[in-house]
């Protein structure tokens, strides 16, 4: 394309076609200033006019840049400073072995605190073992073979665990007089016993009864009492009660015993108060007595552990042993003899 003098000539490329325009040059300002209007307008409106043919056609092909490999953002992964190594002694070792990451290491802990519950369980439960069957101290315990002083079980034996009530007695007794010392009463008692009267005493309310004799009525006690009268006592008849005491660590056969004893008690004083006035045995009360007896019998001595209850049972053994020898010979020695048995009976089960 030709340049003419004055005139610039600027080619535009619009859809891939060239638009060719002049611009001429002017020496006045106005003019200048007029024909750089002029190009600002031409290229207005072929830019106008470009729009309206892009807007014509169907398709319009925009050309982009590719992008290459090298365009493309590289991704960097941000390096976690090195973790300091702990110093791990003893059973963390272990522990931060059985520890993962992200997770929090509750089995071990279980484990360790199962583990040495159960060792000191163990310790404990061998020490108390060895306590218990550690050998009693020669001087702290009784010899072997002979009862305690307390319980009057034997050693090695098993304790009793019952329970029992032992009911009150209520009976009727010649009593000899009351005294306020033990030694007042036990003094009365000898010179009773030195004129064959049998007699007993109990520990009342800050006194000591003197007992002489025991009936199974009001009426037999006074006709005992009479007959001790003649033979220059101071007697009167009354009522007393005995016992009523809770026992504990029974065994059993101990329980039994004190479960027949009011009924063997009852019968053996029926024929007691009987033959001590001179009366025959009722043919009822010596057959109930027998039948108590028997029971009574029935009952190891072995089984007896308590010292207190050994007593109760030899007592009536013995008044037992005396009404049968009065029943098969009566005379006034075995009659005696029944009353004392009794009496002493009388003393041992108020104490229990």
């Amino acid at each position: 394309m030709e340049h003419q003098k004055g005139q610039k000539t600027i080619t535009i490329k619009i859809n891939g076609e060239d638009r060719p325009f002049q611009v001429k040059k002017t020496d006045h300002p106005e003019e200048k200033l007029q024909e750089k209007k002029e190009p600002m307008e031409t290229f207005a409106s072929f830019q106008t006019a470009a729009a309206q043919e892009a807007d014509s056609d169907d398709k319009f092909d925009w050309i982009l840049p590719e992008e290459g490999p090298e365009n493309e953002v590289k991704e960097f992964n941000i390096a976690s400073a090195p973790e300091k190594k702990k110093n791990l002694k003893g059973f963390s070792v272990f522990n931060a072995g059985l520890k993962k990451k992200g997770t929090k290491s509750y089995v071990p802990t279980v484990f360790f605190a199962v583990f040495f519950a159960v060792l000191l369980g163990t310790s404990f439960g061998f020490i108390l073992l060895k306590l218990v069957i550690a050998e009693p101290d020669a001087t702290a315990s009784p010899a072997a073979g002979t009862p305690s002083e307390e319980t009057g079980e034997q050693p090695g034996a098993p304790a009793g665990t019952i329970q029992f009530e032992a009911g009150a007695i209520n009976t009727f007794i010649v009593q000899g007089g009351v005294f306020t010392t033990e030694e007042g009463v036990k003094q009365e008692q000898q010179k009773s016993i030195d004129k064959g009267v049998p007699a007993s005493y109990i520990q009342g309310e800050g006194n000591y009864p003197l007992l002489l004799a025991v009936s199974a009525d009001l009426t037999k006690a006074k006709d005992a009492g009479t007959k001790l009268k003649e033979q220059g006592f101071q007697v009167f008849a009354k009522e007393l009660t005995f016992g009523g005491a809770t026992i504990e660590g029974l065994t059993e056969d101990e329980k039994a015993l004190l479960e027949h004893i009011p009924a063997l008690f009852k019968s053996l004083t029926a024929s007691a108060s009987a033959v001590f006035t001179g009366v025959e045995i009722p043919a009822d009360t010596a057959e109930n007595t027998a039948a108590a007896g028997e029971v009574l019998m029935a009952i190891s001595d072995d089984q007896i552990k308590q010292e207190k209850l050994i007593l109760l049972k030899q007592e009536l053994s013995s008044a037992l042993t005396q009404f049968e020898a009065y029943v098969s010979k009566p005379d006034a020695s075995s009659s005696d003899k029944l009353q004392a048995h009794l009496l002493a009976f009388l003393a041992a089960y108020d104490a229990l």
